[in-house]
């Protein structure tokens, strides 16, 4: 078991140096992912999870890379550097055995737990497919629907099988990520602590104090685009349909028209006369083709923009739902936290002294009362001995002077 030396950053993915840590230095990432990581200390030799530090670095996959191995178009080596080189994972990832197959990553929960997430990824026969990885959770016992209870990482359906794993098209570091941020995100129901070194750690962990949970807030805030105003998004639209339009090829407006030249007066009233010759004859006009072309493609691009929209409705319906439940989630727990923080207002102001000294005077005389009760009863009875007599009566008495000067040194105070 190791002692590695850290302190609770804030909930906005710190990172942790441990020697820094050492001299409680702080050191804020402003990043707004919820990643909450540790660094291994590099003043020890152990790791918590049973394993010895290796003496090689962990960036030294060479015994077993297995780089002719595809799987899902990565080498095994491919799938190893993206865990290892990852900047969220790499400070709180070492290997822990001889060769490059089993890495331990440490991480911090919502619930201030902190757990260790071993990922062992079996070398392959040469052109062979890579293996799919197995991921555990080493020196706790815990319930949780992503677990068995051997702790295995059973949930996370891509490295169910290998023929899922290489069809996923992920890397391993892209995988353990995503691991980590839901038990992270959903912690397991921790049952027991076993290994020493994760028990040190629980220990000197600490909750985050309102003022890291203030700075986490506004970083949160300052990383977070606003939401677009509506009349913005209607104009900015208007503006977009208008420029369409202008782009539109419309045809130009013919100053003559030939056709008519060539009739007689007595043709063009019987065009005019008879309804349906007159559309026909100005349909075949080629301006008018044209406009119908440029209309037709017009519609045709709304019912596929309209179709598209339409096929999205389920979606922005679950979406919305989502986000209504969410909202109402988060309303329930802003007044509960409203509620445990006025209780732990009262809890922590300091105590009225006026009815301090009240309650001190009525205990002082029910102990007085009780030595007198003691000593009047084995005046008249003598039923117990004089050793048991001063026992009783001297626990008393004490408790009595005790109350006295405690308020004697309280109206002094005053």
């Amino acid at each position: 078991a190791i002692q590695p030396s850290f302190h609770f950053l804030n909930v906005l993915k710190p990172y942790f140096d441990t020697n820094q840590l050492l001299d409680q230095e702080i050191y804020p990432n402003t990043s707004a992912e919820i990643k909450t990581m540790f660094s291994w200390s590099s003043s020890t030799g152990k790791y918590p999870g049973g394993r010895n530090r290796t003496s090689s670095q962990t960036n030294n996959v060479a015994l077993h890379s297995n780089a002719t191995a595809q799987g899902g178009g990565f080498s095994r080596s491919d799938h190893i550097n993206s865990f290892i080189e990852d900047p969220t994972l790499k400070p709180s990832t070492r290997r822990v055995s001889s060769d490059d197959s089993t890495y331990d990553t440490v991480f911090q929960t919502k619930s201030n737990n902190a757990l260790i997430l071993r990922v062992h990824l079996a070398p392959s026969p040469p052109g062979h497919p890579c293996r799919a990885p197995a991921m555990t959770l080493v020196g706790i016992r815990a319930s949780h629907p992503w677990i068995d209870n051997k702790m295995r990482v059973i949930g996370y359906t891509l490295i169910s099988s290998d023929a899922s794993w290489n069809a996923s098209g992920m890397k391993l570091g892209q995988s353990v990520n995503a691991v980590v941020q839901h038990f992270q995100l959903n912690p397991p129901n921790v049952i027991e602590i076993t290994d020493a070194g994760l028990k040190n750690i629980q220990n000197k962990m600490s909750p985050p104090t309102h003022q890291e949970i203030n700075v986490a807030a506004q970083t949160v805030a300052a990383a977070t685009p606003p939401h677009p105003n509506l009349n913005q998004v209607l104009n900015e639209d208007k503006a977009k349909a208008k420029r369409k339009m202008e782009a539109l090829n419309f045809p130009v407006v013919p100053s003559n028209f030939p056709e008519l030249d060539q009739m007689s007066r007595d043709d063009m009233d019987s065009l005019i006369s008879d309804e349906s010759k007159f559309a026909e004859f100005v349909s075949n006009m080629p301006v008018v083709s044209e406009m119908n072309s440029l209309r037709d493609s017009i519609v045709d691009e709304a019912i596929q923009s309209a179709k598209s929209n339409f096929s999205k409705n389920e979606e922005l319906l679950l979406l919305n739902t989502e986000v209504r439940l969410l909202h109402e989630k988060v309303l329930g727990q802003v007044m509960e936290f409203k509620k445990l923080d006025e209780e732990k207002s009262k809890l922590c102001m300091p105590p009225n002294i006026k009815q301090v000294l009240m309650e001190l005077k009525t205990k002082k005389k029910s102990a007085f009362n009780e030595s007198e009760e003691i000593a009047a009863s084995w005046v008249d009875n003598g039923d117990i001995n004089i050793i048991d007599f001063t026992k009783q009566f001297l626990e008393k008495r004490t408790v009595y002077h005790m109350r006295a000067a405690k308020i004697e040194r309280l109206t002094v105070a005053r």
